[in-house]
């Protein structure tokens, strides 16, 4: 198939770009490059199934017009703010982004009745207490970047109702693995490269708040490779996901995975203490209905071959 990949550059998009590559799908990637890595795409620029980069912002809407020419099969939405703290300190741009820039995307996908295979994110849940979640629990978004994925969300299930657009909501949990973005990840979300940056680094792993906060974490080959299952499932289609692995981790276990040295280990204050959810793990039996489940890698392993990763890519170090 022909297949947009918007946010391409970016730390899953990568993944999810290298996972439709080795299917033999024809990719196109959109990227603003403000928080993407166009070194993460250079692998791929002699396949031949790697069909175009296009550096723009999905809220151009001129330059998406010309670029929808090309008639996608489907588009995977990807790009967005990615990051809780920023999104407080600066609402207007992340709502630009998500709500404007996806409602942008719907349209052109509209107009070539284009799936929308929509990422969304495990923040639009409200605090969870002693269970795992599932799709059906009860969302309450504790910051405008949760709050404008949930609206992403709503805007592409009325287009499936409105429209008859084929469409699919993902929601995937606390993601890491190699080529994060070290830089530009702040809180829980991209703890683990956080923490390992530091460890390497020979600095305190700092723990915002207690550390008693937990979170479902997912290698990032398998985020991408599910992804691309369900996305691409006829059986998905006008219906929400969870992408998660089950499993609960506070922070203060994962900095003992990562660094044995309780005395490098140190609390410091939280930025946005207000929009945090102390509890947060998915049940993912909904999408296992549908596709054959992967086998996951550990979180232990998936540190270690980050760690590695890491330690073999050090200009990643230096941002």
């Amino acid at each position: 198939m022909k297949i947009l990949v918007t946010g391409g550059a970016g730390f899953i998009g990568r993944w999810v770009v290298k996972n439709l590559l080795e299917k033999k799908h024809d990719v196109f990637i959109v990227d603003s490059l403000i928080r993407g890595n166009e070194n993460n795409l250079h692998e791929f620029k002699k396949n031949v199934h790697f069909k175009d980069f296009y550096k723009i912002d999905i809220i151009n809407k001129k330059a998406l017009g010309k670029i929808f020419k090309e008639k996608f099969d489907v588009i995977f939405h990807l790009a967005s703010s990615c990051d809780v703290g920023l999104s407080i300190d600066n609402p207007t741009e992340t709502f630009k982004t998500d709500i404007y820039g996806t409602f942008l995307l719907l349209e052109e996908s509209r107009k070539s009745n284009t799936k929308f295979v929509f990422i969304s994110t495990c923040m639009v849940y409200n605090i969870n207490i002693d269970i795992a979640i599932t799709e059906e629990s009860p969302t309450m978004p504790r910051s405008p970047y949760a709050a404008g994925k949930l609206a992403g969300e709503e805007l592409v299930l009325s287009y499936q109702h409105a429209y008859k657009l084929p469409v699919v909501i993902l929601r995937p949990f606390n993601t890491y693995g190699p080529f994060g973005l070290f830089e530009k990840a702040r809180g829980e979300g991209g703890v683990i490269n956080l923490f390992l940056k530091r460890f390497i680094q020979n600095n305190n792993l700092h723990i915002y708040g207690s550390g008693k906060q937990t979170r479902d974490f997912l290698y990032v080959e398998n985020c991408a490779e599910y992804i691309v299952k369900i996305g691409l499932s006829k059986k998905a289609e006008g219906e929400i996901f969870n992408i998660s692995t089950g499993r609960e981790t506070s922070i203060n276990e994962l900095a003992r995975i990562i660094c044995k040295n309780k005395s490098r280990i140190t609390y410091v204050k939280h930025h946005h203490g207000q929009s945090e959810v102390m509890r947060l793990y998915g049940d993912m039996a909904k999408a296992k209905k549908i596709i054959s489940p992967s086998v996951l890698v550990p979180l232990e392993n998936g540190v270690k071959k980050t760690m590695l990763w890491l330690l073999k890519n050090r200009q990643y170090l230096k941002k």
